[in-house]
């Protein structure tokens, strides 16, 4: 268990790192920030505390999905046959039960394009005991065949992670990658696209704001102007080289400390202007929202979900589209992959979010909508238009009812 238990560490530390923020010294806030580079995601999502807010946002969305092994109707099925694939689903390893993995998963996905799965055996024939996320940053594939003259598909290379400096290769059987449907093979490596890829200049801008208001904050920016103060007529007269010198040596008789003294001797009257710097006025902070909206924009996401002062209303609205346009999507194409991993012919794993508040069917505007509904169709029905039968028919769209079992006195 100890390659588990290395893995492990390496996911913890990626979400232990987002709750901390730092820039350290040597930070290069004006260079390129190229996102396509896992490595370089990984930098960002340590000192861009937007990036990290949004993907963890996401990733509790989707945690609250419930799984299920389903049949081809989509009927539950609680077979003992399949209590181990439920059990599995309930939970993945040791570390982790659903919710918890599948929001590592969403979070790998979005910010990496890819999310691989170390499958975790007793033996090579047996069934799959433990599924864990890995650390995309830490794995690779390469040497990978000619996919148009290969049946090996996506694991015909060598695939290896880095766990404590050290490579670990990985036969066929202990991975698979789920990731987000866009990869290019690049001198057989894979590489995987995801939007954060987009960002960079958006990354560059947030660090170089937050050093900005760092400085003025810490080293208060600049102090002020030494200004020419004499508007005499003899304004701002030099003294001779003689005449400085001597003032010196006097002065450092009389005050200096080992012949030597901080104070410089001249007869030029002098002014001092303070400086100081608006934080509001240069619109630092204002750099905060605009990064959270360009990363929710990039992952496909209404940043109004993320911003504070929206109305509650329209986040519940937001939050609604944020599962039907991201978080259910996704967790289909994760529940098929789980699916081809797990599942034999005729079951497959759903991923339901239907018991989500937001999502949950409006009763007084579906009342409404029923009750309209029925005023128009006994309208219709008094003016001969339709039978009893026919508008029972068409409630039964809408109602639980049987339309051809009908009890009670017909009007």
């Amino acid at each position: 268990m100890g390659i588990i238990r290395k893995i492990f560490n390496s996911i913890s530390g990626v979400f232990k790192e987002t709750q901390g923020f730092y820039i350290p010294e040597n930070t290069d806030v004006v260079g390129e920030w190229d996102m396509e580079s896992a490595d370089v995601k990984t930098r960002a999502l340590k000192m861009v505390a937007p990036l990290g807010y949004v993907l963890s946002r996401v990733g509790s969305m989707a945690s609250d999905g419930t799984p299920y092994v389903v049949d081809s109707k989509n009927n539950e099925i609680l077979n003992e046959e399949y209590k181990d694939i439920r059990r599995l689903l309930d939970n993945p390893n040791p570390w982790q039960d659903f919710s918890q993995f599948i929001k590592c998963v969403h979070f790998y996905l979005k910010l990496y394009g890819f999310c691989p799965l170390y499958i975790v055996r007793a033996t090579k024939a047996s069934p799959i005991k433990y599924i864990f996320p890995l650390p995309p940053e830490t794995f690779k594939v390469e040497n990978m065949p000619n996919i148009l003259k290969s049946s090996a598909g996506i694991k015909g290379g060598k695939a290896t992670i880095s766990v404590d400096g050290t490579q670990i290769e990985l036969k066929q059987d202990e991975y698979t990658i789920l990731h987000e449907g866009v990869v290019d093979i690049q001198n057989g490596t894979p590489v995987f696209y995801s939007p954060i890829n987009s960002i960079g200049e958006h990354i560059r801008n947030y660090i170089g704001q937050i050093k900005a208001r760092g400085n003025l904050i810490i080293n208060g920016g600049g102090k002020g102007i030494i200004h020419g103060n004499d508007t005499s007529e003899f304004g701002n007269l030099e003294l001779t080289p003689q005449e400085k010198d001597e003032l010196n040596r006097q002065f450092n008789n009389k005050y200096g400390l080992v012949g030597k003294s901080p104070i410089i001797v001249t007869r030029a009257k002098v002014g001092w202007i303070p400086t100081s710097f608006d934080v509001s006025q240069l619109q630092l902070h204002e750099e905060d929202v605009a990064c959270m909206k360009d990363i929710a924009n990039a992952i496909g996401i209404n940043p109004n979900l993320f911003i504070s002062d929206s109305t509650f209303q329209n986040q519940e609205a937001v939050k609604k589209s944020a599962y039907q346009d991201v978080i259910i999507p996704d967790a289909n194409r994760i529940a098929r992959a789980l699916t081809n991993l797990l599942c034999g012919e005729g079951i497959r794993i759903k991923i339901d979010y239907t018991h989500v508040p937001c999502l949950q069917e409006d009763l007084s505007a579906s009342a409404l909508a029923l009750k309209n509904m029925a005023v128009g169709l006994q309208t219709l029905r008094n003016m001969g238009l339709i039978t009893t039968e026919e508008a029972r028919i068409e409630i039964s769209k809408h109602l639980d009812i049987n339309p051809n079992e009908y009890e009670g006195e017909q009007v």
